[in-house]
């Protein structure tokens, strides 16, 4: 029993060390190079590695070639169970006002081992609340809304590709 204990607790040390010590930058650089493929750039980022966590601050979105998004912070949490990204402080170019309110406060994405097949996110935001649920094996995306009285009043055409369901929340799918 003991020698079980010890050979469990030195997996969970190496795992946390291997983590911990884990080229983040790295990690952050490749993900960026996959983007690159779906002409997704991010620009002018200033990273800070904080052992389990890599924050990346100041980040320029442009889709092809186009100024998207500043994004004020990212950031990766990496766990051995559960991983999570969160973005806060996103303003969208003024190009998409005429679509959606430009102010997102902060987008959250977590993926666990335990549901391997589902990353789930919630975004928060001038447009409203969202729910959003990335099904990896359909290749489906599906966003729960509830629009703020903005999104409500000076949106209503880009509430048009929502279905609005029985409780007032507005359902968007999509396959990926």
């Amino acid at each position: 029993m003991k020698k079980t204990a010890l050979i469990l607790l030195n997996m969970f040390v190496f795992s946390a060390l291997l983590l911990y010590l884990l080229p983040k930058e790295n990690l952050y650089y490749l993900l960026e190079q996959n983007l690159e493929k779906k002409s997704i750039v991010l620009n002018n980022e200033k990273f800070k590695d904080k052992g389990l966590q890599l924050e990346v601050r100041d980040a320029a979105l442009f889709y092809k070639g186009i100024e998207s998004a500043d994004i004020g912070k990212i950031r990766f949490d990496f766990f051995l169970l559960y991983d999570a990204v969160v973005l806060k402080e996103i303003k969208l170019s003024s190009v998409a006002q005429t679509f959606i309110p430009l102010y997102v406060n902060r987008v959250d994405f977590r993926y666990s081992i335990f549901n391997p097949l589902r990353i789930k996110g919630k975004a928060r935001g001038e447009f409203g609340e969202a729910d959003i649920f990335l099904h990896l094996l359909e290749k489906k995306i599906t966003v729960i809304l509830s629009p703020s009285e903005i999104m409500l009043q000076k949106y209503k055409n880009s509430l048009k590709k929502f279905k609005k369901s029985q409780d007032g929340e507005y359902v968007y799918e999509q396959n990926i």
